[in-house]
């Protein structure tokens, strides 16, 4: 490939430069020049060094008495570098005064790509811009060869034209009994995986890959070369705003429910029971084994309970009670599943009070 680019580079300067070529004791040669400094050089800045590795150079040679490369004429530097190994590299370097040492930095480095998929560097969106030639195509690593890190400050990720209007559009389906399936995990960071011998320890907070392939397959992509799984975690905001709605629903239900047993209760009896009857917090709380929920009924109620419903609102339990004055109930782990859960003390068919409690695995 290099030495196709250069010799089509030649063919096109001798068919259209008229001018003598100098060529110098030490084997340099010059068009429209006579003190080339390079192998081969082009009027006073296109250079083509011919050392380790072949660069076609704008306003750069490479000084050997010094051992780097040198400004021509007082101007900004670019390289095209073809190293030994077959790599392609563009360099820049900035401004600079005639003969002064030349610090390129390197801009661009292609393997392989085509016509319609090429990577550009240019200011396209008004900043110093990377991006494929074309748009939604490339990719930002693979699967197999990702990045450790990422800094930036904002992220926007475009869904595919037309994507709300499309009729294969649908409402996600019981966004909260999924994610209460789902598990988090922590761990200590991987030193195998650090940057630097010298980054200080962090913890890595996830979600397994397995796990969520049965519940959000489209949420995962599985290296089976690697056996190592990709998690897209942008794609559960949706499904975490449509569960956030669902339980807010649920609560709203629930408050008019309660709201309803309050206006609808039948008391006959002269006394205040908020007054008269309390219900006190679960102790322990949080509980992984038993708690005790205490209580005061007032001696002439007709029926009173306590109630435990889940988040949901969903009644899970019922303890009627008989004991009148200062009582307690003993609320056992093995019959519900960790999480939390809110208990009403009900008297005469009115709310007296609602308190939450935390079961732990």
């Amino acid at each position: 490939m290099k030495n196709l680019i250069i010799s089509l580079v030649l063919v096109f300067i001798i068919n259209n430069v008229e001018a003598q070529l100098k060529v110098l004791s030490n084997g340099n040669v010059g068009a429209i020049t006579v003190s080339p400094k390079e192998a081969f050089q082009i009027g006073d800045r296109w250079t083509f060094h011919n050392g380790g590795s072949k660069i076609i150079g704008y306003n750069t040679y490479y000084d050997a008495s010094v051992g780097y490369g040198k400004r021509l004429v007082s101007d900004e530097v670019s390289l095209l570098v073809f190293d030994q190994s077959g790599n392609v590299y563009f360099r820049l370097a900035g401004y600079g005064s005639a003969g002064s040492r030349v610090y390129d930095k390197n801009a661009l480095s292609i393997m392989q790509g085509s016509w319609n998929y090429n990577i550009l560097m240019d200011y396209s969106a008004g900043q110093p811009t990377i991006r494929p030639s074309s748009g939604n195509c490339g990719y930002l690593g693979t699967s197999s060869y990702y990045w450790y890190k990422m800094y930036t400050r904002y992220i926007y990720r475009y869904s595919e034209q037309g994507f709300l209007k499309s009729a294969s559009v649908n409402n996600i389906e019981n966004p909260i009994g999924k994610l209460q399936q789902v598990n988090g995990y922590y761990k200590s960071n991987n030193s195998s995986l650090k940057s630097s011998s010298n980054e200080k320890p962090s913890m890595n907070y996830g979600l397994y890959g397995n796990e969520i392939k049965e519940l959000f397959p489209e949420l995962v992509d599985y290296n089976d070369s690697l056996g190592i799984y990709g998690i897209d975690y942008d794609g559960f905001i949706p499904i975490l705003i449509e569960a956030f709605k669902e339980q807010q629903n649920t609560i709203e239900e629930l408050k008019l429910k309660m709201e309803e047993i309050q206006t609808t209760s039948n008391i006959t009896s002269g006394f205040s029971e908020n007054a008269e009857n309390t219900l006190y917090q679960n102790s322990p709380n949080p509980f992984s084994e038993n708690t005790s929920i205490r209580y005061l009924v007032s001696s002439n109620v007709k029926n009173a309970m306590i109630i435990i419903y889940d988040m949901q609102g969903v009644q899970k339990k019922s303890y009627k009670i008989t004991q009148v004055g200062n009582g307690e109930i003993t609320i056992n782990s093995s019959e519900f599943i960790a999480g939390m859960y809110m208990y009403s003390l009900i008297v005469n068919n009115k709310l007296i009070d609602t308190k939450r409690m935390v079961l732990t695995e």
